[in-house]
């Protein structure tokens, strides 16, 4: 379902744990979770299981491009549906919003990436990224 206002903060807490996989979430994974949850354009989702929290996925959609980013689903809950589920509501909104492109971004070769190619994505390029903490 879209989250209401009053559920950015567990979407935030969801999408780091997601990211997290099996080990605490980093202070940097909470607050990249934070700022995403409270930017006013972003679309957030969340997923449940059994009335218990699951998953996460945003949607972002402008100039007839639909952005899907955020897919973060708690270790327990893999394999169950959640980001299959996640992805054909964010498709749906994004086409109800007039998108006619779709993109999302995930690690080559990661269960992610099967799943999107499930819903008809297809790889544009490969890119890397370099972190560095200072």
């Amino acid at each position: 379902h879209v989250c209401a206002d009053d559920e950015r903060e567990d979407w935030a807490r969801i999408a780091a744990e997601g990211f997290a996989d099996d080990r605490e979430p980093t202070q940097a994974e909470y607050d990249t979770g934070f700022m995403v949850a409270h930017r006013p354009e972003a679309i957030l989702l969340l997923a449940t299981v059994d009335g218990e929290l699951a998953g996460t996925g945003e949607v972002l959609t402008g100039g007839g491009v639909g952005y899907l980013s955020g897919d973060a689903t708690l270790l327990r809950f893999r394999g169950k549906g959640v980001q299959t589920a996640l992805q054909r509501e964010r498709l749906r909104i994004a086409a109800q919003a007039g998108c006619d492109i779709a993109l999302t971004e995930s690690k080559p070769g990661s269960p992610s990436q099967r799943n999107q190619e499930r819903r008809g994505f297809r790889v544009a390029y490969t890119r890397f990224e370099v972190h560095r903490s200072l």
